[in-house]
């Protein structure tokens, strides 16, 4: 899968997680559009720039960073049914959450190495909000693959 994530890169894509969380970043909301079918990851363009201007406007961008990732993973197969297509999606979406999360401790594991303070043995808390858009066939796969979400410590 090459999905690119305009800054995350998900672990299929060649770049690695390369983009990491800014210092001052307590929560980091994640919003995944999934098109319909036999959809792409520009049906949902117009609603990305929209969500990425809200947030620029918005009081509360300081402490936050938004990724707003559109699902690339059933652009070519969205008509062998809900259950495998809910399923590539949550893959999908576990990939660009744990991508997110890695980010999250290089970048503070990094910050304490050059701060020239001793490493601490506890990572700053940082949270991490989940936000699912579906368009038709995709609302159907985002319901399934909620329940195949890995959000363990």
């Amino acid at each position: 899968m090459n999905t690119n994530t305009d800054g995350f890169i998900v672990k299929a894509n060649s770049d690695g997680c390369s983009h990491y969380p800014d210092v001052n970043t307590s929560t980091y909301h994640i919003i995944i559009l999934e098109h319909g079918i036999i959809g792409n990851r520009k049906e949902l363009e117009y609603l990305k720039e929209a969500l990425e201007r809200a947030h620029a406007r918005s009081a509360d961008k300081k402490g936050s960073k938004l990724l707003v990732h559109s699902a690339v993973c059933n652009e070519k197969d969205s008509l062998d049914g809900i259950k495998a297509g809910g399923y590539r999606l949550a893959n999908e979406i576990n990939d660009v959450v744990r991508c997110v999360a890695t980010g999250i401790v290089r970048e503070q594991l990094q910050r304490q190495q050059f701060s020239g303070l001793r490493p601490k043995k506890t990572i700053e808390s940082t949270n991490i909000t989940l936000s699912i858009i579906g368009n038709s066939l995709g609302g159907l796969y985002a319901r399934f693959a909620v329940r195949y979400i890995d959000c363990t410590d």
